[in-house]
């Protein structure tokens, strides 16, 4: 009996460590979604991702600079973004990587306010 709750508190100890640094998934717009409406505070939006580059300037490993557009039934605003993985989810902050992502950015003239988004799409190439 000891030996088996001794097991039990051995593999409970060692889930968290499991789970803590989940491997990168791709960036997809949902996940970019999700990251910008955390960082901007704003519920009704939803990112469309453009051109994505290695960011200039990068604090955390894999972090990548991408313009996308910030789409609402009221309208659509063009910014960039950083995205790294913290180890359970995209985080998105602020770019400094204006000098290698064009602007605007061509591949997202086509979307307009209120298209329809495919959520588990990834940058447009």
């Amino acid at each position: 009996m000891r030996t088996k709750a001794a097991l039990a508190l051995m593999l409970m100890a060692a889930a968290p460590a499991c789970h803590a640094q989940q491997p990168a998934p791709p960036l997809t717009n949902g996940q970019a979604t999700k990251a910008m409406r955390t960082l901007m505070g704003i519920e009704q939006i939803q990112a469309v991702l453009g051109t994505c580059k290695p960011a200039t300037h990068a604090e955390f490993k894999g972090q990548t600079a991408c313009t996308l557009l910030a789409v609402s039934s009221g309208g659509t605003s063009e910014t960039q973004a950083d995205f790294h993985w913290n180890g359970k989810e995209w985080a998105a902050a602020p770019s400094d990587s204006q000098g290698v992502l064009p602007f605007p950015d061509p591949v997202l003239m086509n979307i307009h306010a209120g298209a329809k988004i495919d959520q588990n799409a990834g940058p447009i190439h």
